[in-house]
């Protein structure tokens, strides 16, 4: 399956590990795309050094623009957007980067919250776009899982995430800018940079089947102590059929 932009929501713990190598593969991928767009609104702070994948140089640098630097001096330029979104945020990117809205899209979310994942698949179904793939990776301290929501001709292949997930239709945190007070300066939960890399590794194992119509899952549990790496479920592949006709579609428009 061949995508013509790819978003990714998050360059911090995992998103740090997973951009080159993500970078990387879809810009020698025969089904890949040099269309890329980061989205952060952190800063890089020296706090951060213990696990997220930044230079000395870039302290106090906003997050998506030193990866977006970083990923253009060793593989090709990206486009970033150094702000917090909420799902209108989002959809105003993403109308302004995809021309031909029958065409697949890819979106990551690398966050440590679920409102914003939230955010972001609420403006995938109201905006009706009809061939998407959103994954998202999320991490505790040495555990986590990757999850996936697709639809492809504007029919789900996978189970919808808040019919899922309670933490999701139900978020207990906030998009982060969105809300004042002490929250805002709450300290991160500890994670280890091993379970970072599991997350982003992770993710990268889904892109690449994806690209290469193999077979993926709904969802990937890790335990980066014991190296687990656990589908859940059937392995799901993409229907050929539903490929040709989003190629059609596109072509006709």
């Amino acid at each position: 399956m061949q995508f013509e932009h790819v978003f990714v929501i998050g360059a911090g713990g995992i998103g740090s590990h997973l951009m080159e190598p993500l970078a990387r593969l879809l810009a020698y991928h025969k089904e890949g795309t040099k269309n890329i767009t980061l989205i952060d609104g952190d800063f890089y702070e020296e706090k951060n050094r213990t696990r997220q994948l930044f230079e000395t140089r870039h302290v106090g640098k906003n997050k998506a623009a030193a990866l977006a630097e970083k990923i253009a001096e060793t593989v090709f330029p990206i486009s970033h957007h150094p702000e917090f979104i909420n799902k209108e945020k989002f959809l105003q990117i993403v109308e302004a980067k995809v021309l031909d809205r029958n065409q697949p899209i890819m979106v990551i979310t690398a966050v440590d919250n679920h409102a914003t994942r939230k955010a972001v698949i609420q403006a995938l179904d109201e905006a009706g776009y009809p061939n998407f793939a959103f994954l998202s990776g999320g991490n505790g301290y040495a555990n986590g899982q990757i999850m996936s929501y697709v639809k492809l001709l504007g029919e789900p292949g996978t189970v919808h995430p808040l019919d899922k997930y309670d933490d999701l239709r139900f978020p207990p945190d906030h998009i982060p800018g969105q809300q004042d007070g002490c929250q805002e300066e709450a300290p991160a939960e500890p994670q280890l940079i091993t379970a970072n890399a599991s997350a982003a590794l992770g993710l990268l194992w889904t892109v690449n089947a994806m690209l290469e119509n193999d077979q993926w899952y709904e969802e990937l549990h890790f335990n980066s102590r014991t190296m687990q790496l656990v589908p859940q479920g059937l392995p799901i592949k993409f229907p050929q059929i539903a490929i040709d006709r989003c190629k059609k579609v596109s072509l006709s428009v």
